[in-house]
């Protein structure tokens, strides 16, 4: 609380109390679910296991994942490092605050060994709040020069993604990014020109020093650029992260109500399908599992099988493969294939 201009005592301004009260009234619905329903398995598997892994797993590049938020968060991100060099010259409690606040929410979720983007969520609100009050008021304040700079930065930007969405380097994209790639000549199109229209206005009104007509153009640019993305997407998604012909090969061979084991983990998307519990198994639980006769399914890459094979019992076979997001994901099991 030393951020704040009157120290620990203006802490009951913020009302502690009342933000508490409120955080556990989001969360009643969803924990008091599992406390009433499977409080043993619930803080035993979720809470201890679960969580608990995640905070004490070793490796600092699994905590650097957080960083990712610098590109999830663009173009934004620009004009917060705008407003980061902005505050040096122009202090501010309530600003210092709100980034202090920011940057201790940062810290904790990146202590996870699992980053998840809908993890970051809670970040976003402060860095809108640092971004958004930059635009309003830096440029009658001596900031005109750093937000000028930030607004040359994101044409610079805006273009060269209208660039590289046009060019054939767009097309070797895979993976878990493959479904956020136009790969129509309309929707490249109508995106290329969403971007590029929006980096030359953007550079048009900062000479004008009207900024706040910039932040309005680059929230309606990104925005329509979205809008597009949001109706092209789901079916690219639907195609590259098609689990249904894996999960029906799995349910065939697992009964109703019995965990189906997969290693090293695996999407959610799957959980639909299976309409079973999943069991996500190490390298040790999937060693002994692959040491006995099969009794059920076990989903892995084809990659982590070719490296399981050779100790694997003779009768595990692979019966169903499919690619999913440029991986080849097999379902293994008694029989042929």
């Amino acid at each position: 609380m030393p951020e704040l201009p009157d120290g620990w005592a203006a802490a009951r301004r913020l009302r502690p109390w009342l933000g508490l009260g409120v955080l556990a009234v989001v969360l009643l619905p969803w924990y008091g679910t599992y406390l009433t329903s499977h409080t043993s398995a619930f803080v035993t598997d979720t809470v201890v296991g679960h969580y608990g892994s995640w905070i004490f797993r070793p490796g600092l590049l699994m905590r650097l994942e957080g960083l990712w938020l610098l590109v999830y968060a663009l173009p934004w991100t620009i004009f917060v490092i705008g407003a980061i060099a902005w505050r040096r010259r122009a202090p501010d409690p309530e600003r210092r605050l709100i980034a202090v606040w920011t940057l201790a929410i940062w810290a904790l979720i990146g202590l996870s060994g699992i980053h998840r983007a809908r993890y970051l969520f809670p970040i976003y609100p402060g860095l809108a709040l640092l971004a958004g009050e930059s635009m309003a008021r830096a440029g009658q304040h001596g900031g005109a020069r750093e937000l000028r700079a930030a607004a040359y930065c994101f044409a610079v930007l805006a273009a060269a993604a209208a660039a590289l969405g046009l060019s054939p380097l767009a097309r070797r994209i895979g993976g878990e990014w493959r479904p956020w790639i136009p790969d129509t000549a309309d929707e490249l199109g109508v995106t290329a020109a969403l971007l590029v229209a929006t980096a030359v206005l953007a550079a048009g009104a900062a000479p004008r020093a009207a900024f706040v007509a910039t932040g309005v153009m680059v929230a309606l640019g990104v925005g329509a650029v979205l809008i597009v993305e949001g109706v092209c997407y789901p079916a690219r998604f639907a195609r590259e992260f098609d689990v249904r012909p894996i999960a029906a090969a799995a349910r065939a061979r697992t009964s109703a109500g019995v965990a189906v084991p997969a290693h090293p983990d695996i999407w959610l998307t799957y959980d639909f399908y299976l309409r079973r519990p999943v069991a996500e198994l190490d390298r040790p639980a999937v060693e002994r599992l692959l040491a006995s006769e099969p009794s059920g399914a076990l989903i892995m890459s084809s990659k982590a099988w070719s490296n399981l094979q050779r100790r694997a019992h003779p009768s595990w076979r692979v019966v169903a493969a499919r690619r999913v997001a440029s991986r080849e994901i097999v379902v293994l099991g008694g029989g042929g294939a």
